[in-house]
């Protein structure tokens, strides 16, 4: 820098260094674990970059979105390592990636074998009842009846479990 008058020139030296902010994308899954379907809000953070910045999800099912914070629904069971990307404006990028993990519905099936009896006066009667695992993680599943008649008891053994299982369900009159 350099300052003139008439007779009179002084000058100095001014240093200027420019830098490059380059972005950092971090990327978070509220929640990132559940069932099918499952909507879950995604958060992108960004540090540094230089403004504006763009914004870009691949949620690996084949959806996509350019909000920074979206919400997505993945309708099939499966592990997504979900993508986000940070551009800044001069085109440095940054990648980050979360595990969202989907789990089919848990479902199951009763079946009772015989599916019909009969019982004479003061005497009892079982049959098999088999519940099994159709789909999911397994859960526990617990065993009721309605219906018992008068004078009659009911009862499971065991009355709970963990599909699959078989469960002797008595009437006793």
């Amino acid at each position: 820098v350099t300052g003139k008058n008439m007779d009179n020139a002084r000058s100095t030296i001014y240093t200027l260094n420019v830098t490059d902010s380059n972005p950092i994308a971090s990327p978070s899954a509220n929640p990132s674990s559940g069932v099918s379907p499952l909507t879950v809000n995604f958060t992108g953070s960004v540090n540094g970059g230089d403004a504006p910045l763009t914004y870009f999800w691949n949620f690996t099912d084949g959806g996509t979105s350019s909000q920074q914070n979206p919400q997505y629904t993945f309708n099939n069971a499966g592990t997504y390592n979900v993508s986000f990307k940070a551009t800044d404006y001069d085109n440095d990028q940054s990648t980050g990636y979360v595990l969202v993990t989907v789990n089919q519905p848990f479902d199951f099936s009763v079946s009772a074998n015989p599916s019909s009896n009969s019982v004479v006066q003061a005497r009892s009667v079982n049959t098999t009842v088999d519940v099994t695992l159709v789909s999911g993680t397994t859960e526990n599943v617990a065993l009721s009846y309605s219906g018992c008649p008068t004078g009659a008891t009911c009862s499971f053994n065991p009355s709970n479990g963990n599909p699959t299982y078989s469960s002797t369900f008595t009437v006793s009159t």
